[in-house]
Protein backbone atom coordinates (compact mmCIF):
# COMPACT_ATOMS: atom_id res chain seq x y z
CA UNK A 1 0.00 0.00 0.00
CA UNK A 2 2.59 2.29 0.73
CA UNK A 3 4.54 1.40 -2.10
CA UNK A 4 1.86 2.04 -4.20
CA UNK A 5 0.87 5.59 -2.82
CA UNK A 6 4.32 6.69 -2.81
CA UNK A 7 4.11 5.63 -6.77
CA UNK A 8 1.68 7.83 -7.63
CA UNK A 9 2.47 10.82 -5.56
CA UNK A 10 6.39 10.33 -7.86
CA UNK A 11 4.50 9.67 -11.09
CA UNK A 12 1.82 12.29 -10.22
CA UNK A 13 -0.99 10.26 -10.61
CA UNK A 14 -4.42 9.75 -8.70
CA UNK A 15 -4.03 6.91 -6.22
CA UNK A 16 -6.63 4.43 -5.12
CA UNK A 17 -6.60 1.12 -2.99
CA UNK A 18 -8.48 -2.06 -2.76
CA UNK A 19 -9.13 -4.43 -0.24
CA UNK A 20 -10.62 -7.34 -1.98
CA UNK A 21 -11.59 -9.28 0.71
CA UNK A 22 -13.84 -6.73 1.82
CA UNK A 23 -15.06 -4.23 -1.03
CA UNK A 24 -18.19 -5.54 -3.29
CA UNK A 25 -17.94 -4.69 -6.83
CA UNK A 26 -20.93 -1.91 -6.49
CA UNK A 27 -17.52 -0.23 -4.34
CA UNK A 28 -15.39 -0.84 -7.66
CA UNK A 29 -18.00 -0.08 -10.25
CA UNK A 30 -20.26 2.74 -8.57
CA UNK A 31 -24.14 2.53 -8.19
CA UNK A 32 -25.94 2.65 -11.67
CA UNK A 33 -27.58 6.57 -12.33
CA UNK A 34 -31.41 5.87 -12.16
CA UNK A 35 -31.45 8.99 -14.70
CA UNK A 36 -28.59 7.40 -17.42
CA UNK A 37 -31.26 4.04 -16.89
CA UNK A 38 -34.51 6.32 -17.94
CA UNK A 39 -32.94 6.94 -21.18
CA UNK A 40 -31.85 3.28 -21.61
CA UNK A 41 -28.06 3.78 -20.47
CA UNK A 42 -26.06 2.35 -17.99
CA UNK A 43 -23.50 4.91 -16.10
CA UNK A 44 -21.97 4.26 -12.30
CA UNK A 45 -22.45 6.86 -10.57
CA UNK A 46 -18.62 7.63 -9.58
CA UNK A 47 -17.44 7.54 -6.00
CA UNK A 48 -14.27 8.41 -4.30
CA UNK A 49 -14.20 4.19 -4.14
CA UNK A 50 -14.72 3.68 -7.87
CA UNK A 51 -11.62 3.10 -10.19
CA UNK A 52 -13.58 5.85 -12.75
CA UNK A 53 -10.68 7.95 -12.16
CA UNK A 54 -7.74 5.76 -10.66
CA UNK A 55 -4.45 5.53 -12.29
CA UNK A 56 -2.37 3.82 -9.57
CA UNK A 57 -3.61 1.16 -7.59
CA UNK A 58 -3.09 -1.30 -4.74
CA UNK A 59 -5.45 -4.49 -5.00
CA UNK A 60 -4.73 -6.30 -1.50
CA UNK A 61 -5.63 -9.45 0.22
CA UNK A 62 -5.69 -11.37 -3.22
CA UNK A 63 -5.04 -14.54 -1.40
CA UNK A 64 -8.06 -14.05 0.85
CA UNK A 65 -10.72 -12.77 -1.88
CA UNK A 66 -13.85 -14.62 -2.89
CA UNK A 67 -14.51 -16.29 -6.16
CA UNK A 68 -17.62 -13.52 -7.13
CA UNK A 69 -14.64 -10.90 -6.73
CA UNK A 70 -12.38 -12.22 -8.37
CA UNK A 71 -14.32 -12.66 -11.94
CA UNK A 72 -15.18 -9.52 -11.21
CA UNK A 73 -11.53 -8.28 -11.36
CA UNK A 74 -10.42 -10.45 -14.50
CA UNK A 75 -11.30 -7.37 -16.93
CA UNK A 76 -9.71 -5.08 -14.87
CA UNK A 77 -6.42 -6.67 -14.47
CA UNK A 78 -6.60 -7.93 -18.10
CA UNK A 79 -7.62 -5.23 -19.91
CA UNK A 80 -7.94 -2.07 -18.03
CA UNK A 81 -11.48 -1.97 -18.43
CA UNK A 82 -14.91 -2.73 -16.45
CA UNK A 83 -17.71 -3.65 -18.25
CA UNK A 84 -16.17 -2.69 -21.65
CA UNK A 85 -15.73 0.76 -19.85
CA UNK A 86 -11.97 2.13 -20.48
CA UNK A 87 -10.17 2.98 -17.74
CA UNK A 88 -7.42 5.45 -16.75
CA UNK A 89 -5.36 3.11 -15.26
CA UNK A 90 -1.78 3.40 -15.29
CA UNK A 91 0.00 0.61 -12.71
CA UNK A 92 -2.22 -1.76 -11.03
CA UNK A 93 -0.45 -3.82 -8.46
CA UNK A 94 -1.52 -6.86 -5.92
CA UNK A 95 -0.59 -7.47 -2.83
CA UNK A 96 -1.20 -10.53 -0.42
CA UNK A 97 -0.21 -13.03 2.22
CA UNK A 98 1.33 -16.44 1.38
CA UNK A 99 -1.11 -18.98 0.81
CA UNK A 100 0.27 -21.21 3.86
CA UNK A 101 -1.36 -17.98 5.92
CA UNK A 102 -4.30 -19.22 8.01
CA UNK A 103 -6.99 -17.75 6.21
CA UNK A 104 -5.03 -17.91 2.96
CA UNK A 105 -5.85 -19.71 -0.24
CA UNK A 106 -4.51 -20.16 -3.40
CA UNK A 107 -5.28 -18.22 -6.39
CA UNK A 108 -7.42 -19.08 -9.70
CA UNK A 109 -4.83 -19.88 -12.02
CA UNK A 110 -7.09 -17.25 -14.61
CA UNK A 111 -6.83 -14.58 -12.08
CA UNK A 112 -3.38 -15.42 -11.69
CA UNK A 113 -2.46 -15.27 -14.99
CA UNK A 114 -3.77 -11.25 -15.17
CA UNK A 115 -0.45 -10.50 -13.66
CA UNK A 116 2.85 -10.00 -14.99
CA UNK A 117 4.95 -10.79 -12.28
CA UNK A 118 5.15 -12.28 -8.77
CA UNK A 119 7.79 -10.45 -6.07
CA UNK A 120 7.95 -12.69 -3.09
CA UNK A 121 8.95 -10.52 0.32
CA UNK A 122 11.89 -11.79 2.10
CA UNK A 123 11.12 -12.94 5.70
CA UNK A 124 11.81 -10.20 8.06
CA UNK A 125 14.64 -12.45 9.63
CA UNK A 126 15.97 -13.38 6.61
CA UNK A 127 17.11 -9.40 6.09
CA UNK A 128 20.21 -7.23 6.68
CA UNK A 129 20.75 -6.02 9.92
CA UNK A 130 20.50 -2.53 8.23
CA UNK A 131 17.68 -2.82 6.59
CA UNK A 132 15.92 -4.54 9.87
CA UNK A 133 16.53 -1.49 11.76
CA UNK A 134 15.06 0.48 8.58
CA UNK A 135 11.88 -0.92 8.61
CA UNK A 136 11.67 -0.68 12.28
CA UNK A 137 12.78 3.10 13.03
CA UNK A 138 10.77 3.98 9.61
CA UNK A 139 7.81 6.54 10.72
CA UNK A 140 4.18 5.37 8.50
CA UNK A 141 2.10 8.19 9.38
CA UNK A 142 0.06 6.16 11.87
CA UNK A 143 3.03 5.81 14.32
CA UNK A 144 1.35 7.01 17.57
CA UNK A 145 -1.80 9.14 16.28
CA UNK A 146 -3.70 9.43 19.95
CA UNK A 147 -0.52 11.61 20.99
CA UNK A 148 -0.64 14.07 17.70
CA UNK A 149 -4.26 14.22 18.57
CA UNK A 150 -3.56 15.52 22.40
CA UNK A 151 -0.54 17.52 21.78
CA UNK A 152 -2.82 19.52 19.03
CA UNK A 153 -0.37 18.48 15.40
CA UNK A 154 -2.93 15.65 13.94
CA UNK A 155 -2.95 14.90 10.69
CA UNK A 156 -5.98 13.38 9.83
CA UNK A 157 -5.12 12.16 6.50
CA UNK A 158 -2.13 9.53 8.00
CA UNK A 159 -0.39 10.31 5.07
CA UNK A 160 2.65 7.82 4.78
CA UNK A 161 6.10 9.80 5.35
CA UNK A 162 8.72 9.44 2.86
CA UNK A 163 11.60 7.23 4.30
CA UNK A 164 13.67 9.30 2.14
CA UNK A 165 14.16 13.58 2.63
CA UNK A 166 11.70 15.46 0.67
CA UNK A 167 14.37 16.93 -1.34
CA UNK A 168 15.68 12.95 -1.93
CA UNK A 169 12.12 11.92 -2.66
CA UNK A 170 12.04 15.00 -5.62
CA UNK A 171 15.29 13.72 -7.03
CA UNK A 172 14.01 9.83 -7.40
CA UNK A 173 10.85 10.86 -8.72
CA UNK A 174 12.40 12.98 -11.30
CA UNK A 175 14.65 10.18 -11.95
CA UNK A 176 12.17 7.73 -12.13
CA UNK A 177 9.86 9.86 -14.44
CA UNK A 178 12.68 10.33 -16.72
CA UNK A 179 13.68 6.98 -16.53
CA UNK A 180 9.89 5.76 -17.54
CA UNK A 181 9.39 7.81 -20.78
CA UNK A 182 13.02 7.21 -22.09
CA UNK A 183 12.08 3.33 -21.85
CA UNK A 184 8.77 4.01 -23.13
CA UNK A 185 10.37 5.21 -26.21
CA UNK A 186 12.69 2.54 -26.25
CA UNK A 187 9.63 0.60 -26.22
CA UNK A 188 7.88 1.78 -29.09
CA UNK A 189 10.67 0.82 -31.49
CA UNK A 190 11.78 -2.41 -29.57
CA UNK A 191 9.26 -4.64 -31.60
CA UNK A 192 11.59 -4.33 -34.64
CA UNK A 193 14.63 -5.11 -33.29
CA UNK A 194 16.93 -8.31 -33.50
CA UNK A 195 16.53 -8.10 -29.64
CA UNK A 196 12.51 -8.58 -29.78
CA UNK A 197 13.37 -11.61 -32.03
CA UNK A 198 15.41 -13.29 -29.71
CA UNK A 199 12.91 -12.99 -26.79
CA UNK A 200 10.28 -14.32 -28.72
CA UNK A 201 12.52 -17.17 -29.44
CA UNK A 202 13.72 -17.29 -25.78
CA UNK A 203 9.66 -17.37 -24.64
CA UNK A 204 8.75 -20.32 -26.88
CA UNK A 205 12.50 -22.13 -26.41
CA UNK A 206 11.74 -21.63 -22.57
CA UNK A 207 7.90 -23.02 -22.83
CA UNK A 208 9.69 -26.04 -24.15
CA UNK A 209 12.19 -26.71 -21.97
CA UNK A 210 9.97 -26.49 -18.63
CA UNK A 211 7.55 -29.02 -20.46
CA UNK A 212 10.50 -31.35 -20.64
CA UNK A 213 12.40 -30.68 -16.88
CA UNK A 214 9.06 -30.07 -15.13
CA UNK A 215 6.59 -31.32 -16.73
CA UNK A 216 4.50 -28.18 -16.85
CA UNK A 217 2.70 -26.54 -19.70
CA UNK A 218 2.27 -23.34 -20.01
CA UNK A 219 -0.69 -21.57 -21.59
CA UNK A 220 -0.66 -18.83 -24.32
CA UNK A 221 -1.54 -16.41 -21.79
CA UNK A 222 1.17 -16.88 -19.64
CA UNK A 223 3.77 -17.03 -22.10
CA UNK A 224 2.58 -13.39 -23.43
CA UNK A 225 3.04 -11.97 -20.29
CA UNK A 226 6.81 -13.47 -19.82
CA UNK A 227 7.47 -11.99 -23.13
CA UNK A 228 6.08 -8.51 -21.89
CA UNK A 229 7.91 -8.38 -18.77
CA UNK A 230 11.04 -9.60 -20.45
CA UNK A 231 11.09 -6.51 -22.82
CA UNK A 232 9.55 -3.98 -20.10
CA UNK A 233 12.51 -4.88 -18.33
CA UNK A 234 15.09 -4.81 -21.06
CA UNK A 235 14.10 -1.54 -22.28
CA UNK A 236 13.73 0.22 -18.63
CA UNK A 237 17.08 -1.09 -17.76
CA UNK A 238 18.70 0.25 -21.33
CA UNK A 239 16.96 3.30 -20.95
CA UNK A 240 18.51 3.58 -17.12
CA UNK A 241 21.97 2.56 -18.72
CA UNK A 242 21.51 5.52 -21.69
CA UNK A 243 22.35 2.57 -24.12
CA UNK A 244 20.25 0.88 -26.77
CA UNK A 245 18.80 -2.50 -26.15
CA UNK A 246 20.73 -4.45 -28.33
CA UNK A 247 23.90 -2.92 -26.56
CA UNK A 248 23.18 -4.44 -23.25
CA UNK A 249 26.38 -6.38 -21.91
CA UNK A 250 25.41 -9.95 -22.71
CA UNK A 251 26.32 -12.38 -19.07
CA UNK A 252 24.10 -9.45 -17.69
CA UNK A 253 21.18 -9.77 -20.13
CA UNK A 254 21.32 -13.81 -19.57
CA UNK A 255 21.23 -13.20 -15.80
CA UNK A 256 18.51 -10.26 -15.99
CA UNK A 257 16.25 -12.44 -17.84
CA UNK A 258 16.60 -15.23 -15.57
CA UNK A 259 15.03 -13.64 -12.82
CA UNK A 260 12.46 -12.22 -14.31
CA UNK A 261 11.25 -15.55 -16.10
CA UNK A 262 11.55 -16.81 -12.64
CA UNK A 263 9.43 -13.79 -11.29
CA UNK A 264 6.62 -14.16 -13.55
CA UNK A 265 5.46 -17.57 -12.93
CA UNK A 266 3.05 -18.22 -10.64
CA UNK A 267 3.56 -21.50 -9.45
CA UNK A 268 3.99 -19.67 -5.82
CA UNK A 269 0.75 -18.13 -5.62
CA UNK A 270 -1.47 -21.02 -7.10
CA UNK A 271 -0.33 -23.65 -5.47
CA UNK A 272 1.99 -25.48 -7.74
CA UNK A 273 5.24 -26.46 -5.32
CA UNK A 274 6.15 -28.73 -7.74
CA UNK A 275 7.82 -26.43 -10.14
CA UNK A 276 11.35 -25.71 -8.08
CA UNK A 277 13.25 -22.78 -9.15
CA UNK A 278 16.36 -25.30 -10.03
CA UNK A 279 13.81 -26.81 -12.83
CA UNK A 280 13.33 -22.93 -13.93
CA UNK A 281 16.71 -22.35 -14.35
CA UNK A 282 17.53 -25.51 -16.14
CA UNK A 283 14.78 -24.42 -18.42
CA UNK A 284 16.42 -20.93 -18.78
CA UNK A 285 19.65 -22.32 -19.35
CA UNK A 286 18.53 -24.40 -22.65
CA UNK A 287 16.57 -21.34 -23.59
CA UNK A 288 19.20 -18.40 -23.18
CA UNK A 289 20.91 -19.42 -26.57
CA UNK A 290 18.16 -16.90 -27.88
CA UNK A 291 19.46 -14.36 -26.46
CA UNK A 292 22.61 -15.20 -27.26
CA UNK A 293 21.53 -15.01 -31.12
CA UNK A 294 22.79 -18.94 -31.72
CA UNK A 295 20.20 -19.86 -33.55
CA UNK A 296 20.15 -20.44 -36.87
Amino acid sequence: TYLGQILGEALGLKFGYYDTSKAEFSDVIGFPSPEAYKEGKIEPIPTELTLEDKEVIVVDELSRINRSMSNAWLEVLGSRMIMGRPLPLRVIMGAMNPINHQGTKPLDEAFADRFIAFIPTPLFSEMEVETRKRIIAAETGMDAPSAKFWSGVEDRSYRARHVLSDKKFQEAAARLREVIKDSATLYMSFSKSPMARRITDYVDLFASALAKEAKIKLEGRRLKMIKRFLEAVLVTEAARQGVAVDKLNEDELIELVGACVAMSMPHQVTGKRELSAHKIMLAHDEAASALKGDLS
